[in-house]
């Protein structure tokens, strides 16, 4: 925050210090409040597709917070890194997956680079800002990370005009309450609804989300 470099020095160093930050550590990993409400699904192999108006969006985040979330209220879930990014590896080396044959996995759900062969109920593809149509085509559900500040609204306007004719859920980070109604009325129409993501600072925890998760796959869920 300061301008001069001996006072940026220190801010760095109080930052770093272990009063101004602490390292994440998988093993002590607080346990996620229990009650969380379960349901049943019937569906197989459900196809979604995550895609992003552009890179560093949140598209992982917001698709890694969707499977966790999923896993949590009962299903079976994989997530699938179908893009060029690698943060798949980052991620199994932060939080210490458990390593197996096709991938990895972490609290129930599987993360890996390509579809599994056995059914489970969902198939969450994180395409990041790519538009790959082959994937597109079989996707059962099409979900949209949007940012809305000024300088990325002109992307996420593409990116909806690219799949104007598809219904799919536009999910938009980081919108103060007071701008919500407006922006929902710019970019809402017959074919993609608006949903706004709370702040979600830990990836694998879904739980701030769960309501716009819940209205994504509502017509999923067999019964509680």
């Amino acid at each position: 925050c300061d301008t001069e470099i001996r006072a940026m020095q220190q801010e760095i160093t109080e930052c770093l210090s272990e009063y101004g930050m602490s390292r994440y550590n998988p093993k002590e990993r607080k346990k996620k409040a229990e009650g969380i409400k379960q349901y049943r699904f019937d569906c197989q192999n459900v196809q979604i597709a995550f895609v992003g108006s552009q890179s560093r969006i949140g598209t992982t985040t917001a698709a890694i917070g969707f499977c966790a979330w999923l896993k949590s209220v009962g299903a079976t879930v994989c997530y699938v890194e179908a893009n060029t990014s690698g943060h798949l590896a980052i991620l199994a080396r932060s939080y210490e997956m458990e390593r197996t044959q096709s991938g990895w996995q972490f609290e129930g759900v599987q993360y890996r680079r390509q579809p599994p062969e056995e059914t489970i109920n969902f198939i969450v593809s994180d395409l990041g800002s790519t538009l790959p149509q082959e994937l597109l085509s079989k996707a059962d559900l099409t979900v949209l990370v949007c940012g809305t500040k000024p300088y990325e609204l002109r992307a996420s306007i593409r990116l909806q005009k690219r799949i104007e004719a598809t219904h799919a859920y536009l999910l938009c980070p980081f919108v103060q309450e007071a701008s919500r109604d407006d922006l929902a009325q710019a970019l809402q129409n017959d074919y993609h609804k608006v949903l706004f993501l709370e702040y979600q600072p830990e990836p694998t925890n879904g739980s701030v989300n769960a309501k716009q998760y819940k209205t994504m796959i509502a017509n999923y869920i067999a019964g509680a």
